[in-house]
């Protein structure tokens, strides 16, 4: 990303001409899935003549480092607030609901999509609307989660909200925009009706179907399985490090012997340290870890790198690994959680397992090395299917809900 500093002058920022758009959301810096949907979005709407700003805490997403309270990202005017409180979360909270006002009223954009749901700032951005009349739509991340991954302090405060305060913030939206169809149900508890729900998903940048061939090395042989995203709890690696475990104990031939896991992401260290003793502990072999790859080509060619791409997660919202393994052709396993359930069709664009079954992941990987050169039609399915998450269609979509609000 391209950054320069932004010289305040609001006079220039005010054209009443040119459409502009307010996204708000917890992070504008560093690695956060709902900034990377913003960005990815705001940089196809500037091509298409749109102005974009951004609302967000001053905070780094992943190390809470502050960052600069005013800054233009490749063409994005993010304006952040300094965080008062966390609440025991990772997520910011607590703006200064006046600044936030204060910044609106001299942007005076036209459309608003506030990306967190249950926050401050989407709230009194929402309210401002709400008196000026300007739609406002909101994008809620997939943020039903359970007690097991927010934590019981967390779970509890967002329990109370919804049964005290969500009903009456959902109201003052235009539309509710989901990421995923599993929200449906969800929403409906709060009362929010089908006619009022759009389904759009996040998108994965063209750069993914430049090559769309499958990465067929050393004669058709699966050499390299692949994990790639947050090396956390809740992504359950311990099952796939088990998974190769068996694998390598149960089969001592030359198509399984070479074969490699790479482990590629940010890791929490406490995390880390636990999967490396569990790798001693079971004398696996071949298993290497490996950092946050962010550069889209590089990220490429990691995916096209690999045979098998393997999420085994206990919980995602809409998992964009899966999707960007799909376009390059892998071979995808999944655990049979609810979000990757809605993506992957077991048998024919990819493979589902038992969550948490090291077992039957080892068996469907088993399997899959086995018969690799006649999985070529559910590769190609996985390349067709995710040619539906371009980000210029997921645009094409938003700008005709933004423009006929």
């Amino acid at each position: 990303m391209i950054k320069q500093n932004i010289k305040t002058n609001m006079k220039k920022i005010k054209n009443k001409n040119q459409k502009k758009i307010l996204f708000t959301c917890t992070y504008s810096s560093g690695i956060s899935g709902v900034w990377n949907r913003v960005y990815n979005v705001s940089r196809e709407l500037i091509k298409r003549s749109w102005e974009v700003y951004v609302f967000s805490s001053n905070l780094e997403a992943g190390t809470l480092k502050e960052v600069k309270s005013e800054e233009i990202v490749d063409g994005i005017h993010c304006f952040r607030f300094k965080v008062k409180s966390r609440f025991g979360s990772k997520n910011a909270y607590g703006y200064n609901s006046n600044e936030l006002n204060r910044a609106f009223d001299k942007i005076n954009p036209n459309i608003v999509d506030c990306q967190t749901f249950r926050h401050l700032e989407g709230n009194v951005v929402a309210k401002r609307c709400a008196e000026l009349k300007i739609p406002c739509f909101l994008t809620t991340h997939a943020s039903f989660v359970n007690v097991k991954v927010r934590g019981l302090w967390l779970s509890t405060l967002t329990n109370m909200y919804d049964v005290l305060f969500a009903r009456a913030q959902l109201r003052r939206f235009k539309k509710i925009i989901a990421i995923t169809k599993w929200e449906y149900p969800y929403l409906h508890k709060l009362g929010i009706e089908n006619n009022k729900i759009e389904y759009v998903p996040n998108g994965i940048p063209k750069e993914f179907f430049i090559k769309k061939q499958r990465i067929t090395k050393a004669k058709g042989k699966v050499k390299k399985i692949l994990f790639f995203g947050r090396i956390a709890p809740v992504k359950d690696i311990e099952t796939l490090i088990k998974a190769f475990s068996v694998i390598q104990k149960n089969r001592e031939s030359g198509d399984y012997r070479d074969i490699k896991l790479d482990i590629i992401g940010p890791s929490e260290i406490s995390y880390k340290n636990k999967l490396l003793k569990l790798i001693n502990e079971l004398k696996v072999k071949n298993i290497s870890f490996k950092g946050a790859v962010y550069k889209v080509n590089d990220k490429v060619k990691t995916y096209q790198s690999a045979g098998i791409f393997v999420l085994p997660s206990k919980r995602e919202g809409m998992p964009q690994s899966l999707i960007e393994s799909m376009s390059s052709g892998n071979i995808v396993i999944a655990s049979d959680i609810i979000a990757c359930k809605e993506l992957v069709r077991n048998g024919e664009n990819g493979f589902l397992f038992e969550q948490g079954d090291a077992s039957d992941l080892a068996n469907k990987i088993e399997y899959i090395i086995k018969n690799y050169r006649k999985l070529n039609e559910i590769s190609k399915s996985a390349i067709s299917f995710s040619s539906n998450f371009k980000w210029d269609k997921i645009v094409d979509k938003l700008e005709n809900l933004y423009i006929n609000a």
